[in-house]
């Protein structure tokens, strides 16, 4: 019956959702990463030192961005390195809304080609629900909140609120 009454808890700081919490980040983040931003940046590398095709820069510009090689690099840039950094909780809420709006145009992208948009409609998803849930008990974020009113409540002044 414990299990049972575990599995219906709500608490979004008990253990199980803060496990939950971690793992969805995490793997979100380490997916993009690795899926994503690394194979995007190793095709723009091809693309500028053996002018081999990128297939980004193309439909890029098939979409009628501006300046489309450009953008296609700040869209692998932010693939790159928001998702390490949302993976290990920090910054989570600004990395998942940079790489929302990243994976928005993948989905217009994907629409446009033909393609099944779904990998990038559950991605956006799942990276819309950190905008609001945040890092969770297990990050970064957390850890430096933590600090942070650690030193107020023992008083400590930091550098950030000395004055000038």
């Amino acid at each position: 019956m414990n299990i049972l009454r575990k599995s219906l808890d709500t608490d979004p700081s008990s253990p199980m959702a803060t496990w939950g919490h971690l793992i969805l980040r995490a793997s979100i983040g380490a997916m993009i990463f690795y899926i994503h931003g690394l194979h995007k940046l190793e095709g723009g590398l091809a693309y500028l030192q053996h002018g081999t095709p990128w297939t980004l820069a193309k439909e890029v510009a098939e979409m009628h961005f501006p300046a489309p090689v450009a953008s296609a690099f700040a869209a692998t840039a932010l693939q790159f390195l928001c998702s390490p950094l949302l993976a290990l909780g920090l910054f989570t809420r600004l990395n998942a809304a940079l790489l929302t709006g990243t994976l928005s145009v993948a989905i217009l992208q994907n629409l446009l080609a033909g393609r099944d948009p779904q990998l990038a409609i559950l991605y956006v998803l799942v990276l819309l629900s950190l905008v609001f849930l945040g890092g969770g008990r297990f990050s970064l974020d957390a850890r430096r909140y933590r600090e942070g009113r650690k030193g107020k409540v023992l008083g400590r002044v930091h550098s950030a609120d000395a004055p000038i």
